[in-house]
């Protein structure tokens, strides 16, 4: 079954062919009128911009696999898991706030990972802050992501003083931006969002419906599964591989805690938990062999079919 999922040229088209098929169904369902998601445009637009989208994001992740290496015998079982959690993610089809945040967490990652060693890390590290300071404008409480970002430099044994004011002024580079057009404008938008960081709810999650919680057990699941396993195998890993797992296993272990605390952002955190998990689970599927792991991934896919008729 593992054989079958990360080596068979199928594997790739199927699991596009599945997202294709939900895509289309999400489109129709709003185009009838029985979309429960807030329209932007029209259902058939909204859908196809999510699409382009979340194709970006597909490409991205692609790419982070063939310049980090992070799988040596397949490049395919990643960007494959990643589509099968979008597809059981209806509610990720609209294009919607969350798509940028999306964006820039994985063009974060980029410029984090290529910091390793790196004699321009100070410069790598403004950057991928930057990018998490974009996502902040979307989304305000994901500045107090910037801890992780500075515990991920440190494993990528890029951190310094120069690199922490480095991040810090990335951080803030797209507010000063913002507080200029502000005082332009004369408007109070700027200081309603920096009151929004420090505004947390206080609802548990019974906020989410049961399509949210499907998707969330499953992605971590999914995630769970491919961290025990790089664990159990973490001997078999190159010495920059295993660096880049750690990161990948800090960045998603704090955006499962920071949903947990804060579940009203589910929508924003969501998908970078979908991001680590699909990395993770396509090195799990990649490399394990056995009768175990056979019938994870069986029941893994059995999960991701239900989810889609819960939808």
């Amino acid at each position: 079954m593992l054989n079958t999922y990360a080596k068979n040229r199928l594997s790739w088209p199927v699991a596009l062919g599945f997202t294709l098929i939900t895509w289309i169904l999400n489109c129709w369902l709003g185009i009838g009128g029985k979309a429960v998601y807030p329209v932007l445009l029209t259902p058939f637009f909204d859908s196809l911009l999510g699409m382009i989208v979340c194709a970006l994001a597909i490409y991205m992740i692609a790419e982070l696999n063939t310049r980090f290496t992070l799988l040596s015998n397949s490049d395919r079982t990643i960007t494959t898991t990643f589509l099968l959690l979008i597809a059981i993610s209806m509610f990720l089809h609209p294009i919607q706030p969350a798509h940028l945040v999306m964006l820039c967490y994985l063009a974060g990652y980029m410029v984090m990972l290529d910091a390793y060693q790196s004699r321009t890390a100070p410069v790598k590290s403004f950057t991928a802050s930057l990018a998490l300071g974009v996502a902040s404008l979307v989304c305000a409480q994901l500045v107090w992501f910037l801890p992780v970002l500075l515990a991920s430099f440190v494993i990528l044994r890029a951190s310094s003083l120069k690199s922490i004011v480095a991040a810090a002024l990335g951080l803030m580079a797209p507010y000063w931006f913002w507080k200029g057009i502000s005082l332009l404008t004369g408007g109070d938008s700027f200081s309603r969002h920096l009151s929004q960081m420090t505004s947390f709810g206080d609802g548990g999650f019974g906020i989410l419906g049961a399509k949210e919680l499907w998707v969330f057990w499953i992605v971590l699941l999914v995630f769970t599964v491919g961290a025990v396993h790089f664990f159990m195998s973490i001997h078999q890993n190159r010495s920059r591989t295993r660096i880049n797992y750690y990161v990948i296993c800090l960045q998603g272990a704090s955006a499962f805690l920071f949903l947990w605390i804060e579940p009203q952002l589910y929508r924003f955190v969501i998908p970078l938990c979908m991001v680590n998990a699909a990395i993770l689970f396509g090195n799990f599927c990649s490399n394990a062999k056995g009768r175990i792991p056979d019938i994870t991934l069986s029941v893994v896919l059995l999960l991701m079919l239900i989810a889609t008729f819960v939808h």
